[in-house]
C-alpha cells in the first residue's frame, strides 16, 4: 500500500518476504518504487522468490500496488479529483482560491457564475506517470450557504433577491414565451 505522494514521487520500501514453505525464516528486501507507479500496477522482482526445484533459479515475487485512501484526493488513473467549497459571492463574482496539490498549494481561478458540480481543471497537477508526464487535477465545486448570517448580511441577501425578481419580471415582460415566463 502506497500513499499518493509516494506513488507520485517514488520511494523505497522494505518488504518482508516469508521463507520457503515450512521454513519459519523470513527476509527483508528494499524495493525501489519508481515515480508514477499507478494503482493496480504489478511489479515483478526477478529471482527474489523461493529457490527453484532441483537447483533451478529462484522464482519471481510479484508486488501488487494499491494506493491508500487519501482524505483530500480521489484517484482516476493519473488524474486526481478533489472538492472545493465556495461561498456564494465567490461563485457569483469569481475568485482566486487556494487549493492543495501534491506539490503544495496553488491558486485556482474560479470564473464568475460557477455552479455546484462544475469541474475546474488544473493541467499537469495530478499524479506523475511512468512516461514523465502528469495527470490533471480536477477541483469539483460546491457552494456553501452560510447557516448563520448577520442582520446586515440578511439585508444584502434580501436586496439581491429583490433585484433578481425585478430582473426576472422585466425579462418575462419582454420575452413572454421564454423559459422564465410562468
Amino acid at each position: 500500500h502506497l500513499s499518493l505522494l509516494d506513488a507520485h514521487k517514488g520511494t523505497t520500501l522494505r518488504v518482508n518476504v516469508p521463507g520457503p514453505a515450512g521454513d519459519q525464516g523470513s527476509r527483508s528486501l528494499d524495493v525501489t518504487i519508481p515515480a508514477g507507479t499507478a494503482n493496480g500496477q504489478t511489479m515483478r522482482l526477478r529471482e527474489q522468490g523461493e529457490p527453484g526445484h532441483f537447483g533451478g533459479p529462484a522464482g519471481d515475487i510479484y508486488l501488487h500496488i494499491a494506493l491508500k485512501h487519501d482524505p483530500v484526493f480521489t484517484v482516476h488513473g493519473h488524474d486526481l479529483h478533489m472538492g472545493v467549497t465556495l461561498m456564494p459571492w465567490q461563485a457569483v463574482l469569481g475568485a482566486d482560491v487556494e487549493v492543495p496539490t501534491l506539490d503544495g498549494a496553488v491558486l485556482l481561478t474560479v470564473p464568475p457564475g460557477t455552479r455546484t458540480g462544475r469541474k475546474l481543471r488544473l493541467r499537469a497537477r495530478g499524479l506523475a506517470n511512468r512516461q514523465g508526464g502528469r495527470g490533471d487535477l480536477y477541483a469539483i465545486t460546491h457552494i456553501d450557504v452560510p447557516a448563520v448570517t448577520s442582520v446586515e448580511e440578511q439585508a444584502l441577501y434580501r436586496a439581491l433577491a429583490d433585484a433578481a425578481h425585478a430582473h426576472a419580471d422585466k425579462h418575462n415582460a419582454e420575452h413572454p414565451h421564454s423559459a422564465f415566463a410562468g
